[in-house]
């Protein structure tokens, strides 16, 4: 926990929202949970952004927003 609150520190992210969402998104569980989320999108939305032109990291970053 220390050291994880000296990164926090040393990145100005004591007392914010940041600290508090991006490190477990990084754990195993953050992992599975965005695996589940992109496993949610339809496969359309990827055909449809790919005739589009979009290349393949775009259009799930396209999509992840939305």
């Amino acid at each position: 926990m220390v050291p994880l609150f000296l990164l926090m520190k040393s990145l100005g992210w004591v007392n914010t929202y940041q600290a508090l969402i991006l490190p477990p998104a990084f754990t195993a569980f953050g992992t599975f949970l965005l695996r589940q989320f992109f496993l949610t999108i339809p496969r359309d939305f990827e055909e449809a952004a790919r005739l589009d032109g979009a290349m393949a990291a775009r259009h799930q970053g396209c999509i992840a927003r939305r």
